[in-house]
């Protein structure tokens, strides 16, 4: 399994949110079974409390994982449990990474619907591509580092 997401979570500037007084995470149908919008819901709360840990114990891991940029990582960090429930309701929390690769979307869906494990795995190769253009695009637009002299 690959330690990467398919989407990238953003966070808006926050403005001040008071506390929840009760978090919930969905409901579930007569027949056991969760609606589709509870699944939703359930999924986005998942995707913030993720991002809230990978923030507090691996910056690292969740800039890489999530696509989180520092100033995102900032907000998360200082959030509580209750607001990051709140804003894991929020509209684009999350949103596709590669966004402008219709071709790779298209790919990823007729994958999903069919029963190719072949094509799934063709799939999650490209994105894997994807994922390494995106940060060597980012590794070339950075100043290198300076060099220091060797030791004598």
């Amino acid at each position: 399994s690959l330690p990467v997401a398919l989407f990238e979570v953003t966070v808006d500037p926050l403005p001040a949110i008071a506390p929840a007084l009760r978090i919930e995470d969905g409901g579930t149908a007569v027949d056991g079974r969760r609606s589709s919008m509870d699944r939703c819901t359930s999924f986005l709360h998942q995707v913030a409390f993720l991002a809230w840990r990978l923030v507090d114990s691996t910056p690292l891991g969740a800039r890489v994982t999530l696509g989180l940029s520092a100033g995102a990582q900032a907000q998360l960090g200082d959030l509580r449990p209750s607001q990051l429930a709140e804003i894991a309701l929020r509209p684009n929390l999350i949103r596709p990474r590669w966004p402008a690769h219709d071709r790779y979307w298209a790919m990823l869906v007729g994958a999903a619907r069919g029963t190719s494990d072949t094509a799934l795995e063709q799939a999650l190769c490209v994105g894997v591509c994807l994922f390494g253009s995106e940060h060597a695009s980012v590794a070339a637009a950075s100043p290198a580092p300076a060099r220091r002299r060797p030791r004598r």
